[in-house]
């Protein structure tokens, strides 16, 4: 329970348990209670992403298929959980390395930086802007080393142009998320016409075309409608005067 302060749970455990109240036993009841609670598996998961997010950012080459972690780290962040706070916190961590023989760790950052804009929680495009500043610094980075110099400026380049168009940023996010639901999944045997919109049509659909795949006549026939109106206020008028005739 949260409110229960910890030595209180191990000290009714012991004293239940009728065991030494001793620092082997209180230390054993501890790890024990903080194994089985699951704040503590929150905090182990998190603490793994973080250190995914730093291995995929770091000199060394990873060790795996780094498009595959990438896309788990992404996934990992979509709810904009305490997760993803630590992997921006590690992009800038190392967009923010000023010593030059860590020049792919700021390339690395901007990369990831990059994904998380397209590709991660809408709250990413905001982070980023709010760290324009340094992105924008890093368009004029210098360095002895000119593949470092070239990559890092490129890298910046880029990020920048996006921010500088929320909307294509956009745009780009509901192209990117319009493809995954066309062929990402397979089909199901059993899908019913409830799911029909979900699994054939683009996100970006215009609302006419809606209205023309549900009313199909209205489109193929256009006038039909006005014209059946017509005509039968006509044979209402003349059946009127005739009756007045009589």
């Amino acid at each position: 329970v949260d409110h229960v302060p910890l030595f209180s749970l191990c000290q009714k455990h012991l004293r239940k348990a009728k065991s030494n109240f001793c620092t082997a036993e209180v230390r054993r009841v501890v790890y024990t209670t903080i194994e089985g609670c699951p704040n503590h598996q929150v905090v182990e998961r998190l603490e793994k992403n973080r250190d995914l997010a730093l291995a995929l950012t770091a000199e060394k080459p990873y060790e795996g298929n780094e498009v595959k972690e990438v896309k788990k780290l992404l996934e990992e962040c979509k709810h904009c959980n305490l997760t993803f706070a630590q992997v921006m916190a590690v992009v800038w961590l190392r967009i923010g390395d000023s010593k030059s023989s860590h020049w792919k760790h700021v390339i690395l950052g901007l990369h990831l930086l990059r994904n998380l804009i397209l590709h991660g929680p809408i709250m990413s495009v905001s982070s980023a802007v709010d760290g324009i500043p340094e992105i924008f610094l890093l368009q004029f980075y210098q360095s002895k080393i000119v593949e470092a110099e070239r990559s890092t400026q490129l890298a910046a380049s880029q990020i920048f142009e996006l921010l500088k168009d929320i909307g294509g940023i956009f745009a780009r996010r509901r192209k990117g998320l319009a493809g995954k639901v066309q062929t990402g999944k397979l089909q199901n045997e059993n899908s019913k016409w409830a799911n029909y919109l979900i699994r054939r049509l683009p996100i970006d659909v215009k609302f006419r075309h809606l209205h023309v795949m549900f009313i199909p006549d209205e489109a193929m026939k256009p006038m039909s409608g006005g014209h059946d109106r017509r005509t039968s206020r006509e044979t209402r008028a003349a059946g009127g005067n005739e009756t007045r005739s009589r």
